[in-house]
């Protein structure tokens, strides 16, 4: 579906059986995570860069390279845990390695996974916030926030596109407004309308986004997605969910 490479890894920790508050919880977590990546050869994990939230946290992971790292690319992983659960029943999913995929060998695990519309609508948010509140001289600045355009776009063609959706959209807006550096004061769909405004009339998103998938993209050459195509794609899902009533709801 989205043949680009990707420097993170994102997982949901269902709290449902747990005491979601318990702060001693999610320490005891995190202590043991850097502990098992610790002990992977090769990885190293960045206490120092680890980000705390409500309700998330990422770790750096450095690892060893054997080949030169694009500029597009950050020079490390990211694992990030979000403590909630998802939004739909997860589903079971074959992974394979690309060395496996080329050998046509079997999947080398199944894990569960969430469904694409859970994905899409936590890509829209995401996308929306941060081209709101992106900073190009902050320290922390991160211009690889352009992947959630070229991966909307690629997972158009499988998104059912419903109130089921619509809710999804709803339901991540409501947790970013939760954190206050993702809070964007107004309705969802007003603040794609107005990010969509920032993509069109700032020329370095399109450099951004060209030199980001010229570095991450490992399909074929012809089905290679260009900002024109990921723009119409994000308008397109504008129209969409304005017809659903996501444009007109209350900050």
């Amino acid at each position: 579906m989205i043949k680009r490479f990707s420097e993170d890894l994102d997982f949901r920790l269902d709290p449902a059986s747990r005491d979601a508050s318990d702060r001693s919880l999610w320490r005891s977590f995190r202590r043991r995570l850097v502990e098992i990546v610790g002990d992977v050869e090769g990885m190293q994990p960045n206490t120092g860069g680890l980000e705390l939230g409500s309700s998330f946290c990422k770790l750096p992971v450095q690892y060893r390279n054997t080949f030169d790292v694009p500029e597009s690319l950050r020079p490390h992983l990211q694992l990030e845990f979000s403590y909630r659960g998802p939004r739909r029943e997860p589903k079971l999913r074959e992974v394979s390695s690309l060395i496996g995929e080329v050998a046509g060998s079997t999947a080398e695990l199944e894990i569960s996974c969430l469904v694409p519309e859970e994905t899409a609508a936590d890509k829209l948010c995401a996308l929306t916030w941060r081209v709101l509140h992106r900073n190009r001289d902050a320290i922390n600045d991160d211009p690889t926030v352009i992947r959630h355009l070229h991966d909307l776009k690629a997972m158009l063609p499988v998104l059912e596109i419903d109130q089921c959706f619509l809710e999804d959209v709803r339901k991540a807006h409501d947790a970013d407004n939760d954190t206050r550096k993702r809070r964007i004061g107004m309705s969802i769909g007003e603040g794609m309308r107005k990010a969509r405004e920032k993509l069109k009339d700032d020329p370095l998103w399109r450099e951004e986004y060209d030199q980001f998938v010229a570095g991450t993209w490992y399909g074929e050459e012809s089905a290679k997605i260009p900002f024109e195509d990921a723009v119409s794609g994000f308008d397109h899902l504008i129209v969409l969910l304005e017809k659903g009533g996501l444009g007109v709801e209350p900050t």
